[in-house]
């Protein structure tokens, strides 16, 4: 019988580097798809109820990103070549929604579209396989934009609010993806409190979370939840997208009035009272808080002013 010579595995070292050699290293900077907005790596989050045009925007903001177009005040440094996964809605549907935009899409090879429900095949991106299988194609179409739309139909997790199925499954490819230099847009939905599905391990691996809203007015806004880096002026997230899909910037600045000041209060007190806020004057505060963050203007009339006289009518069952 002949001897097998034993060689022993290479030790396990992690190693360090000393702060003035570290400092001394040169870095890239980072390669923003927009102006100090979103790099080459980033895995991005995009969050929002149910029907308020996720898909809608998310496509609009990687088709006009693919075409080097401005989305409303953001304005791409190049063209980027993306690579949209569609689990969401049908092929029909996507065809009509690109058929009305009216602006011209040359770079028709700088956008790449997979129907999943057309196709009858099943992703899996919490498969180790299925991730593999989507980094060659990836990498082999020099994709640099990725969209995912959206968690629930395309990973396999049952529990959302345990952190290990979330890190077993997504972890592994949330690094490699960032490794690659691919951004990746996850399309996710928001839970019964308007907050981002599943627990903190889930957020932690995020570099962006954007919070998609849409007022009575049809002005959506992205809030920046979470972002790695210093980001975009809150200012410029804010738009419109009329009826041949073309995106405008809004300065909610020159929307705000009187009117619509009272608008959005009556429009938007259920999801402050009777839940969370128990009391009129507490909901009242809150809403006050929030509007003026979001429209960078003071309410019209004060707090109490406003439940003497306008709050009369708030209904006690309208949160449930």
């Amino acid at each position: 019988m002949m001897d097998v010579e034993y060689k022993p595995e290479d030790p396990i070292h992690f190693g360090g580097c000393a702060l003035g050699a570290f400092m001394d290293k040169k870095f890239p900077k980072p390669d923003y798809l927009w102006d100090n907005f979103i790099a080459r790596g980033d895995f991005v989050m995009v969050t929002g109820d149910t029907g308020i045009g996720k898909t809608l925007v998310t496509t609009m903001l990687t088709l006009n990103l693919s075409q080097k177009r401005s989305f409303g005040a953001l304005d791409p440094q190049y063209h980027r070549r993306t690579f949209y996964v569609d689990a969401e809605m049908s092929e029909a549907d996507f065809q009509e929604r690109i058929s009305r935009v009216k602006e011209p899409i040359t770079r028709t090879s700088d956008f790449y579209y997979l129907n999943l429900l057309g196709e009858e095949k099943e992703m899996d991106i919490t498969n180790p396989e299925h991730q593999d299988a989507l980094l060659e194609t990836l990498e082999t179409m020099s994709i640099e934009v990725l969209v995912l739309d959206n968690l629930f139909s395309l990973s396999s997790i049952k529990h959302f609010n345990k952190p290990e199925e979330f890190i077993e499954g997504l972890k592994p490819l949330i690094f490699k993806l960032r490794r690659k230099k691919i951004t990746t847009f996850l399309v996710d939905h928001l839970n019964k409190e308007g907050k981002p599905y599943g627990n903190t391990a889930k957020l932690v691996f995020l570099d962006y979370i954007l919070k998609l809203t849409k007022d009575e007015e049809g002005v959506y806004e992205f809030e920046v939840i979470k972002q790695r880096r210093m980001g975009v002026n809150k200012k410029d997230l804010t738009f419109t997208i009329n009826e041949d899909n073309k995106v405008e910037y809004v300065d909610r600045e020159d929307l705000v009035s009187p009117e619509q000041f009272k608008r959005w209060m009556e429009n938007n007190y259920s999801r402050y009272y009777p839940i969370p806020s128990k009391s009129k004057a507490k909901a009242i505060e809150t809403m006050y808080e929030v509007y003026e963050k979001r429209f960078n203007h003071k309410p019209f009339v004060s707090a109490l002013s406003f439940e003497k006289n306008y709050a009369k009518e708030w209904n006690n069952n309208a949160g449930v």
